[in-house]
């Protein structure tokens, strides 16, 4: 085989182990996440939840507004 070949498989192999690597990084931190161990059980309660109101004007024809958060 000759060098350049050589060097684009071994280039793909890389690739694929970097591809693995991340898939099961990015797999890991979603299962923490699931299982609430990245902010334990606590900290999950204390915080407050975010909400958003949604106000429209009385006549038909008002733009949509945002009351508040």
């Amino acid at each position: 085989m000759n060098s350049s070949r050589v060097r684009a498989i071994r280039l793909t192999i890389a690739a694929i182990a970097a591809s693995l690597l991340l898939s099961a990084v990015c797999f890991a931190m979603f299962a923490f996440s699931l299982m609430g161990a990245l902010h334990g059980e606590e900290a999950a309660v204390e915080e407050p939840g975010l909400s958003l109101v949604i106000c429209a004007g009385e006549d038909a024809g008002a733009d949509i507004t945002f009351c508040g958060i």
